[in-house]
């Protein structure tokens, strides 16, 4: 009987659930480097420069594109045939509310913080609106990190249009080349006729990301039993494309579009298959049931946690602005309880 009740005191928690926590932890490991001392450079500029060969390039986009992707993937195993209305209702009332509570905020701190004055109104209407990846810096500098979600309500529109096709690859992916192309060409025709720079940065890439999110769930029940010679060669992919990215990123000082081209197969070549590994090699594992309901806290709470971490911290070094490792204690080791803290009761309360 005592050994029963210790079994059932463990329990298993799902692959998606570490991912997320994992992508979460990347996006605080690059961004604390603003608001205390910059760890990534303390641990790695002995061995190499984490900037000048791009690693922090890299572990964003495996990050963001990790979000993107998980979030495909997960629409394509759970919405494929809610009808149109109620999707878009229920997307907007899951996302919208807490994204325009953080453009408020950051509109107030992180904002002002970093570029010595207030948003102006133009600005302000642009992030509110969820348009600043499609009409970047057109009144004063995006906001940073919550771009994101203009990426994301693209990708949920896309997905209305795609979900149909899953069971069609070949279909599948003459529509999504058809978007990208419609990307790449509505870009080079507002840039010529009006000098603007609109579907800034990677709005390409990481609407790739969520296609190929929606395309790997088809795969779900090869993914869980990935092993032998298809888990290596994935392993291979991974590590290949990484050291080749890395190589470019420092041999490439003029970028152009053979590097653009390159660099986005590369990122890919060396994500997606990270993510399927990820996805194969974590689903075993097996915590305490204390441990299992924290582990689901920060992953239900992750959206907050990306939108409201910046704000968090600037507030935070605002109190005590001076660098140190003292001050790094008080920034990473309390801030980051508190920043998970808040998230999960701000989600908590707009979704409940």
């Amino acid at each position: 009987m005592v050994r029963s009740k210790k079994l059932s005191r463990v329990v298993q928690v799902d692959a998606i659930t570490w991912i997320n926590i994992i992508l979460i932890a990347v996006v605080l490991s690059l961004h604390h480097v603003n608001y205390t001392i910059d760890y990534l450079w303390e641990l790695t500029h002995r061995v190499f420069n984490p900037y000048e060969t791009g690693v922090d390039q890299v572990l964003q986009k495996f990050a963001v594109g990790g979000f993107l992707f998980l979030s495909g993937f997960k629409l394509a195993l759970s919405k494929r045939d809610e009808p149109i209305q109620d999707f878009l209702i229920k997307r907007f009332w899951r996302i919208y509310p807490l994204y325009l509570l953080a453009v408020i905020v950051f509109s107030f701190t992180v904002y002002p913080n970093i570029t010595g004055e207030m948003p102006n109104l133009g600005n302000f209407l642009i992030h509110a609106l969820a348009l600043q990846a499609w009409i970047p810096n057109l009144f004063q500098g995006n906001y940073l990190t919550i771009w994101f979600i203009s990426d994301l309500l693209f990708c949920y529109l896309m997905f209305l249009l795609l979900r149909r096709l899953l069971l069609f690859v070949k279909q599948f992916w003459i529509l999504v080349g058809a978007i990208l192309a419609g990307i790449y060409l509505i870009k080079l025709i507002v840039l010529n006729a009006f000098g603007l720079g609109i579907l800034a940065g990677h709005f390409d890439t990481y609407f790739l990301f969520f296609a190929l999110g929606m395309f790997c769930s088809q795969y779900q029940s090869e993914i869980v039993r990935l092993r032998g010679i298809k888990y290596f060669l994935l392993l291979v992919s991974t590590i290949v494309c990484i050291t080749l990215l890395l190589f470019i990123n420092v041999s490439w000082m003029q970028p152009s579009l053979a590097y653009y081209v390159l660099e986005r197969f590369l990122v890919l070549g060396f994500t997606v298959p990270l993510y399927l590994l990820l996805m194969s090699s974590l689903q075993n594992y097996t915590v305490s049931q204390r441990q299992a309901a924290i582990l689901k806290s920060l992953n239900a709470a992750a959206l907050c946690i990306f939108l409201f971490h910046r704000p968090i911290w600037t507030v935070m070094s605002m109190i005590w602005p001076e660098r140190s490792y003292v001050q790094s204690l008080f920034i990473l080791g309390l801030g980051i309880p508190i920043i998970c803290l808040i998230a999960y009761q701000i989600q908590n309360f707009l979704w409940s």
